[in-house]
Order: structure tokens, then sequence, then C-alpha cells
């Protein structure tokens, strides 16, 4: 597993995600580790992406794919993780993920299959899929 990162513009922080699925948050400006967030079953699968949307009012969410084919939601004001989303055992292991400008839905493609599921960040469920290319889609924009 390669080394996992994401920016975030609106706090200036870099979030990093290691072999040990320990996810850090460093601040930018200072140069120095905020946050660490761990997983309550640490180490029960693998990370395969992760993105994060930010917004003025809140921390903001981070969405983080699984190699079971699952994406944990983490709730980073509270730093807990809010939500499952997909299902576990899924052929379909995310290559990338985004959100949507305004943070509501979260879209996942997946190298393994053709598709691409937006799916609503508030409640875990599937709202669309799209065909995607027939041999998978590695990145979203």
């Amino acid at each position: 597993m390669a080394m996992l990162s994401c920016y975030s513009v609106v706090e200036n922080e870099l979030l990093v995600c290691g072999k040990d699925n320990r996810i850090c948050v460093w601040d930018l400006d200072t140069r120095k580790r905020r946050r660490t967030y761990v997983e309550k079953h640490h180490l029960s699968h693998e990370y395969t992406c992760m993105t994060r949307h930010s917004d003025k009012k809140s921390k903001g969410t981070l969405a983080v794919g699984c190699s079971d084919g699952t994406v944990i939601a983490w709730d980073l004001t509270r730093g807990v993780v809010a939500r499952v989303i997909g299902e576990t055992g899924s052929s379909s292991v995310p290559s990338d993920l985004a959100f949507s400008h305004d943070g509501k839905s979260l879209f996942v493609a997946s190298a393994t299959s053709s598709d691409v599921s937006e799916y609503v960040v508030a409640t875990g469920e599937l709202r669309k899929a799209w065909k995607g290319h027939k041999k998978g889609v590695l990145r979203l924009a």
C-alpha cells in the first residue's frame, strides 16, 4: 500500500495516512501535527484512497475507501466515524473518491468495476450509478 494524502485549502492542512491506517492532520503553517484519527477496528482492512470536504462551519468530512469495498466517512469535528457507506465484501474496491461541491454527495470510482456510484453522505444510501469505462475507472475530478 502506498501512503495516501489529501490537502485542505480552507484549513491549510495536509492529511496523511500511512501503512498503519492512522490518519494524521498536519498544520502546514506551523509544521506540527494537530490530530491523529484511529479507527475503532484498527487495521481490519486496507485503505485504498481518501478525500476531504471542508467548510467554514466545521472541520469537515473525510472519506476513506477500503479494500473490502466500503467507504468510511469520518466526522472530523468530533473525530469519529460517522458512517460506513457501501456494501462489505463488494467486488468493486474504491480507486478514487470525490465530494460534490456542497459536500452532500460522494462519488466513488472503482478500477475493478465499470461504474461510478453517487452516495448521499448524510444517509449512506446509493443515489445513482453511472456506467463508466468497461475496464474500470481509476480517477475522478
